[in-house]
């Protein structure tokens, strides 16, 4: 399989947006992937991995050696896909011991993926999205939910394991999960377990399907990816859809003023309503004579905000990504319309916002720990500012000239009035 002459790499987070909040780039519970390989305060799960492993193959060892082998075969393509390869590679052994990394944490991955869609129910919730049980172990994906919660917990088996998941450096490439999912399952299974899972992370519905787009003939380079892609890239429409081959136009800084807040909208007569699709392209904003709509897609926000999406800016911010800056600004804008625990509340009310916190000052508070990397206002929402501004102004001017008018109604008419009075008390 040869490699492209120009291809996208995996990169570490630069040092300098690291240091800004090192909490938000560095796993607590897992590493997956070469950059955190080896930790010891992160050891505690590599036993679980064995587990994970088995839970793919049945625990059949020529099922397992076949799955080893795949990734073996590979594992130049594999490497390729990280920056300073040969840096990043130096503490392991050879390419076997590679390999064998690679398998562990790419079944780790895919055991997480469908243990989460199928919390906290047996086996035989996996017939409940179309997933075959042949009754020969040897060929399926066991659902060991009781395992996951045995080891890690209840809570936390989900939640942190989440977050270490969707971390930057914490990546395992794209292609290594479709080569054993490829043997693990038929093609339109493993099409549907992606999806679902990539649903299920943005949705919280364990039924939502979202397509992963494709940017030109490219697939994904990793997961992170691959979320990306669901939130930013637009399947339907050929209007403003972000190209990975066209990095530049979102590029033009903001000049104008920031968003106001949602309670501030809400005073000059702006209205907020959901939009049905997850992609941040589908934002817009239509002026009416009187009223005007904005329209956002929804989003829950917990504790994994900041993390999510303080990865996927770095994702986009990363050297050869190629991708137009749709979630910093998308981040941008939302820390713009939530200022106050009441801005939370209408967000709420309109379906916009899924706080799952205990209260909606932490909501707030969530969305300013969002690190935004030190960059500036990237304009690529330029138009629904702009008719935001408008809309607003036309609205202030309507009701001066109101106003206005009134005033000069109400002095005719007074005046008017002590005409007629002193004509009845000095008739002429």
């Amino acid at each position: 399989m040869g490699l492209p002459e120009k291809r996208r790499r995996m990169h570490k987070v630069p040092e300098n947006i690291r240091e800004q909040s090192i909490q938000l780039f560095n796993p607590t519970i897992v590493s997956l992937g070469p950059y955190h390989h080896g930790k010891p305060e992160l050891s505690r799960v590599e036993s679980f991995k064995n587990d994970c492993l088995d839970s793919c193959t049945g625990g059949h060892v020529p099922r397992r050696t076949e799955l080893y082998n795949v990734i073996l075969q590979h594992i130049v393509e594999i490497k390729s896909c990280y920056a300073d390869e040969v840096e990043t590679f130096a503490k392991f052994a050879d390419d076997k011991a590679v390999a064998l990394m690679m398998l562990l944490d790419t079944c780790f991955i895919i055991n997480f993926m469908a243990n989460s869609l199928f919390w906290p129910g047996p086996n035989a919730q996996l017939e409940q999205i179309n997933i075959n049980i042949p009754d020969n172990n040897d060929n399926r994906v066991a659902n060991n939910t009781e395992d996951w919660i045995d080891f890690f917990g209840l809570t936390t088996s989900i939640q942190s394991v989440s977050t270490d998941i969707f971390l930057l450096e914490n990546q395992v490439p794209f292609l290594a999960i479709r080569l054993l999912m490829d043997l693990l399952y038929d093609p339109e299974t493993r099409t549907q377990l992606l999806e679902r899972f990539i649903g299920w992370v943005i949705s919280v519905d364990q039924n939502t399907r979202l397509k992963i787009p494709r940017a030109g003939q490219e697939a994904p380079i990793h997961l992170l990816e691959a979320f990306w892609r669901v939130l930013a890239i637009q399947i339907s429409r050929k209007k403003k859809i972000a190209q990975i081959q066209s990095p530049l136009s979102s590029l033009a800084y903001s000049t104008g003023a920031p968003y106001q807040s949602v309670s501030n909208l809400k005073a000059e007569g702006v209205k907020i309503y959901k939009t049905d699709s997850p992609c941040l392209w589908d934002i817009k904003f239509r002026p009416g004579f009187i009223l005007g709509r904005l329209y956002i897609p929804c989003r829950q926000v917990s504790y994994m905000s900041p993390i999510v999406f303080s990865n996927l800016i770095a994702y986009e911010t990363s050297p050869s990504t190629r991708t137009e800056n749709v979630v910093l600004c998308y981040v941008n804008m939302m820390k713009s319309l939530i200022q106050t625990p009441e801005d939370v509340k209408i967000l709420q009310t309109k379906g916009v916002l899924l706080n799952k916190f205990a209260d909606d000052e932490q909501a707030v508070q969530s969305f300013k720990e969002i690190n935004t990397c030190g960059f500036p206002r990237f304009d690529t929402f330029r138009d629904i500012r702009q008719g935001i501004e408008k809309h607003c102004q036309k609205k202030r001017k309507k009701w001066l000239s109101i106003l206005y008018y009134k005033w000069i109604a109400g002095f005719f008419f007074l005046l008017l009035a002590a005409v007629r009075t002193y004509f009845t008390v000095f008739p002429p």
